[in-house]
């Protein structure tokens, strides 16, 4: 690896944390067309949870996935997580589930979170260079063993 000056290792350092942050919300839909293809939520009723149980597991408030459609009284969701009363989270591999409307108390939509990713990627920043700065030790030059093992070297 090339040597890089310590502004370039922290600007990198940065741009990798902050590629790597990245937070998001559910938010009621405009309408729901909007869900279409998106990564959504559907929070269950407590009937609900009993109803789907048997295909979904016990216990389950929440199931996430992709939208696939809303017709006939009925939800169509690509399963990719379940969230258990307990909080506890499941991953899902896409299975279909079918729920119907009075199953379902809310529909939300996954949308970015700008103010929540650069909080996160601040904190994570600051993390980055705390630990750059104790790793590098103190009176270090940026040079790597001069070989002397800390004597003076001739004169």
């Amino acid at each position: 690896m090339p040597f890089l000056p310590p502004a370039a290792r922290l600007g990198a350092a940065l741009l990798a944390t902050l590629g790597n942050v990245a937070c998001y919300s559910y938010l009621p839909p405009r309408n729901m067309a909007e869900l279409q293809g998106k990564r959504a939520s559907l929070a269950l009723t407590d009937s609900g949870s009993v109803m789907l149980a048997p295909r979904i597991g016990p216990g389950i408030t929440a199931i996430e996935g992709t939208f696939l459609g809303d017709s006939a009284g009925q939800y169509l969701l690509a399963m990719l997580v379940t969230r258990q009363r307990n909080g506890a989270d499941a991953d899902w591999r896409g299975d279909h589930v079918v729920v119907a409307h009075p199953l379902v108390t809310s529909v939300e939509i996954r949308a970015f979170s700008a103010p929540r990713s650069l909080f996160a990627g601040a904190l994570a920043t600051i993390g980055v260079a705390a630990l750059i700065t104790a790793l590098r030790g103190k009176g270090d030059n940026g040079s790597f063993g001069s070989g002397t093992g800390g004597k003076p070297g001739p004169q």
